[in-house]
């Protein structure tokens, strides 16, 4: 949403962390372009917490496109 709001990628990578129900998120977003043009953009998400002794992960992608 900030990127199509922006009109340009806003910055190439963003991470931080949060918490839900009493387990800690860490969290790692990273913005690329798909054409020469830049007008395509592949957004890949990864979210990974511990689940017992386990390191869980997670991720997502999703492609924005800027007008």
């Amino acid at each position: 949403d900030e990127i199509i709001r922006a009109g340009k990628p806003v910055s190439p990578s963003n991470q931080g962390e949060f918490s839900y129900e009493g387990k800690k998120f860490s969290w790692y977003l990273v913005s690329s372009p798909v054409d020469k043009n830049e007008r395509l953009y592949r957004l890949d998400l990864t979210v990974s917490w511990q689940e017992a002794r386990k390191q869980m992960t997670l991720n997502r992608y999703a492609y924005t496109a800027l007008k």
